[in-house]
């Protein structure tokens, strides 16, 4: 059985947050290796975050799958939340990456830089947002 921590839990609402306003159908199986949802006949894969301090939104490299997932599906998505009551949502047009230095705790990330992707939508939610910051493990909501 998988562990369910903050990171999935924000996983989950940045999923919902996006499937309600574009309509997408959530996948059957909550661990989908290949994506997160269906909208319109297309594969999305939902990452939530904060941005990186170098200008990224980032993926682990600690399974396989999900960069693979990252950059197989029709659309990545990313959905930020910061310090304000704005969720930000972005399309990565560009899925050109670059492998991040290791991070303190060992781990290995690849990012995508803001500036090349596409802002969808700003959405205004002051609860949603707290949340998200209460579940972060970012030392910039600490």
């Amino acid at each position: 059985m998988r562990k369910i921590g903050n990171t999935h839990i924000i996983g989950q609402i940045g999923e919902m947050i996006f499937a309600e306003l574009y309509d997408a159908k959530l996948s059957d199986n909550e661990f989908d290796e290949k994506k997160d949802m269906m909208v319109n006949g297309l594969s999305v894969e939902i990452k939530t975050q904060n941005r990186h301090p170098r200008g990224f939104f980032t993926a682990h490299l600690n399974k396989a799958t999900n960069l693979e997932k990252c950059i197989s599906v029709d659309k990545l998505i990313f959905i930020e939340y910061d310090h304000s009551d704005k969720i930000k949502i972005y399309e990565c047009v560009d899925r050109e990456y670059e492998i991040l230095p290791k991070a303190k705790d060992g781990s290995i990330k690849v990012g995508w830089p803001i500036y090349k992707m596409n802002l969808l939508e700003t959405i205004i939610q002051p609860d949603i947002s707290e949340k998200l910051r209460s579940l972060s493990k970012s030392k910039t909501f600490k």
